[in-house]
């Protein structure tokens, strides 16, 4: 079982260590405090990267309609 903190989590997921821990506050991905920190587990961030993909119109590189 791997453990992240918010700032690793940050860069595999692509954004700011802020948004980690918005993300936390809210909800949708859960997190164990420990000390100062954060601790993310792996999965967790892998199962919210998924829930962030949404379906919806293509870019306008897309497919021609």
């Amino acid at each position: 079982m791997t453990t992240l903190t918010t700032t690793t989590a940050a860069r595999r997921m692509g954004i700011t260590p802020r948004h980690v821990r918005h993300l936390i506050k809210i909800g949708q991905l859960p997190a164990v405090k420990a000390g100062r920190d954060w601790l993310i587990m792996e999965l967790d961030i892998k199962q919210a990267e998924n829930r962030r993909k949404r379906p919806g119109r293509p870019s306008k590189g897309g497919a021609p309609c």
